[in-house]
């Protein structure tokens, strides 16, 4: 996985994918939380701090990690209905939660996306999308919060 460029063009991309308004929000507010809680908005340092320290939800704070997997865990409630949608968004999740795959951890960093997309693939077959992007909405909002 390749985590170069800037978090907002992740974000827009995310936004396009959840395919909605609120998912839209929700993605953005991932990204300001992710923001935030690594002080950069480019995803080579947001990467590059996560291969050095570890990955976002077991490094830092407490508040921090909770942080991390409450956005992750947000994008991956709001996903829509389709196989695309869950891939792309499994595997972002798992970008800002694990990190990229670098020379240290490649395998946890797998076992992340592995895991992240076959839950968005899950979670996207569950009825009642707009109930479960409300869901992601406050999930978003306290991962911003938290990463204060």
């Amino acid at each position: 996985m390749v985590a170069h460029g800037p978090l907002a063009l992740l974000a827009a991309l995310a936004a396009l994918t959840l395919a909605s308004p609120a998912g839209a929000a929700v993605a953005g507010l991932v990204a300001i939380a992710t923001y935030v809680r690594w002080g950069t908005g480019w995803l080579v340092a947001v990467g590059g701090a996560q291969a050095v320290l570890g990955p976002a939800v077991a490094v830092g704070p407490a508040t921090a990690a909770a942080s991390a997997l409450l956005g992750s865990a947000a994008l991956l409630v709001a996903t829509p209905r389709s196989v695309p949608a869950a891939v792309a968004i499994g595997t972002t999740a798992a970008l800002l939660a694990c990190g990229p795959a670098g020379g240290d951890g490649v395998l946890a960093r797998l076992v992340a996306t592995v895991v992240c997309v076959a839950a968005a693939f899950g979670v996207s077959r569950l009825p009642h999308l707009r109930r479960r992007t409300v869901a992601a909405l406050v999930a978003s909002a306290v991962a911003v919060a938290l990463a204060i």
